[in-house]
């Protein structure tokens, strides 16, 4: 949250409903991805070891190729469906972050 926060006070967001917005939209979009995540791990298919032994499913998952992304999909209706390539995560995060000039 801290780093979060900071963020939106670098970039003079920090407090007003700017930064609100901010805070929930993310923590909704991890608490989707998280819930998509234990979905798809759940799933009975033959794509569930290959998830759940990776050391990050996501990797896992973005190995998929399209047509078994939505193969998987039709498996678990219950979960959020991911419309990116790849699910977001803290080291994705990382690396799409803007790089600031000190």
């Amino acid at each position: 949250m801290t780093p979060l926060r900071a963020t939106c006070s670098a970039y003079g967001l920090s407090g007003n409903s700017s930064e609100y917005k901010i805070i929930v939209q993310v923590f909704l979009y991890k608490y989707l991805n998280d819930k998509f995540g234990y979905e798809v791990k759940r799933a009975d298919t033959d794509y569930r070891d290959k998830l759940r032994n990776a050391e990050h499913w996501e990797d896992a998952y973005k190995e998929l190729t399209d047509d078994e992304r939505e193969d998987l999909q039709d498996f678990v209706p219950e979960a959020p469906r991911m419309k990116t390539a790849a699910p977001f995560t803290a080291r994705t995060r990382a690396r799409r972050a803007p790089q600031c000039c000190g």
